[in-house]
């Protein structure tokens, strides 16, 4: 008789300790000022910029979705608005550019002018918010599908981060690109 009330004590013994581990992940959390649970284990590399991110304004997705359709279609100049006066750029060959958004928007389309046949792939989006900053952005990723309009293809993956002001304005967007196994 002993024996079956030790297992029901063991069992509420063991039920109620709690050392804020969040359940399965074997980590220690706790709840900061604003009541989201931070992790209490330390990462091995601390973020220059931040790593205090959520998800962030859909509407700041739609406008990136915007302008790779535009620039897909060669139609850049509809989609002027949505950029700040002034913009940077970086383009995947690490060239980049600071000035005024009409200077970038002419750049880019004499650029995209040049490309006869392309097409692009959106593989995802991602918009995010940088709580400890107040900054927005867009991760997008995708694959361009180019042509000499001869017949002759050549592809890309991208991955590009653009930058949004309090106006909800591009201020920024860097590119990032490589080739996969597949392509």
């Amino acid at each position: 008789m002993k024996n079956l009330l030790l297992l029901p004590a063991m069992f509420c013994l063991l039920l109620s300790c709690n050392d804020d581990k969040a359940e399965g992940t074997g980590t220690s959390s706790t709840t900061d000022s604003t009541g989201k649970k931070k992790d209490k284990d330390a990462m091995p590399y601390t973020a220059t910029y931040s790593s205090d991110f959520e998800i962030g304004k859909e509407k700041h997705a739609r406008i990136v979705l915007d302008i790779w359709k535009a620039y897909e279609e060669n139609a850049f100049d509809r989609v002027r608005d949505h950029f700040a006066d002034t913009i940077t750029v970086i383009n995947s060959d690490g060239i980049a550019m600071t000035g005024p958004r009409d200077s970038i928007i002419q750049l880019t389309s004499e650029y995209r002018n040049s490309i006869p046949e392309l097409r692009t792939e959106v593989d995802a989006w991602l918009a995010t918010h940088a709580d400890d900053r107040d900054q927005y952005f867009v991760n997008i990723w995708g694959k361009e599908v180019f042509g000499d309009g001869k017949g002759k293809l050549d592809s890309m993956r991208l991955h590009e981060v653009w930058m949004f002001n309090e106006d909800d304005k591009i201020i920024y967007m860097t590119q990032y690109a490589g080739a996969y196994p597949e392509d």
